[in-house]
């Protein structure tokens, strides 16, 4: 079975079971999205293409620049998103500044990350969690690459996920320059610590609100845990 083949029969499926118990949080993701209109997201932190096939199944039908860093889940990442002409998937990541940073590969691929894990405060991700490999991989800035990439798709009203495993701060410094332009974004915030050096959900929430950004929603990461660990949080430009 090849790895399009694949998709939709295995990842696809996988997908939309997970989503059931979210979708409360989808829901609220597809209103967010039809109600701002929105025509471009930026899809950081891609791995095997999971949320731009989610905004498919959701009935996003815009532009979609989905970024992952890993060549080997790039690889699984390009298979997934071809064939789908407003879906551009690109092979780096982004952070506060341009230049190259060693990526700690997972045990599993989604929990890849440039943070070390720790388990001081919890150890309900230790087999999955854990550091088989590492690579060195480019890293650029949106402040650095939005201009040529707006050229391009023409977007007006583009939306920043990010979910990047402890990176998305980073991410967000280094869009100083051109953060004015999205019109709302989501962050994964820690509750519980999972990663080495990465700031708690208020700071990383209160710093989001500074740059002008209103709070529109929190949803746990993991709905049918007993546990909140992580949570994504939306929030919308503050109009001038």
């Amino acid at each position: 079975m090849d790895l399009k083949e694949r998709a939709k029969r295995v990842i696809l499926p996988a997908i939309l079971k997970q989503i059931r118990p979210q979708w409360p949080q989808k829901a609220f993701l597809k209103r967010l999205l039809k109600a701002l209109q929105v025509d471009c997201v930026f899809d950081v932190g891609a791995n095997r293409g999971q949320y731009g096939m989610e905004l498919r199944g959701l009935g996003y039908t815009g532009t979609i620049i989905s970024f992952e860093p890993d060549e080997d889940v790039f690889r699984e990442l390009a298979t997934v998103s071809a064939g789908d002409r407003r879906w551009t998937v690109i092979n780096l990541a982004l952070g506060s500044e341009r230049g190259t940073e060693r990526l700690n590969v997972m045990e599993s691929r989604e929990f890849n990350s440039f943070r070390k894990p720790v388990e001081d405060e919890t150890d309900a991700f230790k087999n999955w969690n854990k550091v088989v490999g590492t690579k060195e991989v480019l890293v650029e800035t949106l402040s650095d690459i939005m201009p040529a990439l707006r050229e391009e798709h023409r977007f007006t009203r583009p939306f920043l996920k990010m979910d990047t495993q402890g990176f998305d701060l980073e991410v967000f410094r280094g869009a100083t320059s051109v953060l004015p332009e999205f019109i709302a974004m989501q962050s994964e915030l820690s509750v519980v610590k999972i990663y080495e050096d990465v700031p708690p959900w208020q700071v990383a929430l209160a710093e989001y609100q500074s740059a002008g950004f209103r709070l529109a929603g929190f949803f746990a990461v993991n709905p049918s845990s007993n546990l909140l660990f992580e949570m994504d949080c939306y929030l919308r430009r503050v109009p001038a």
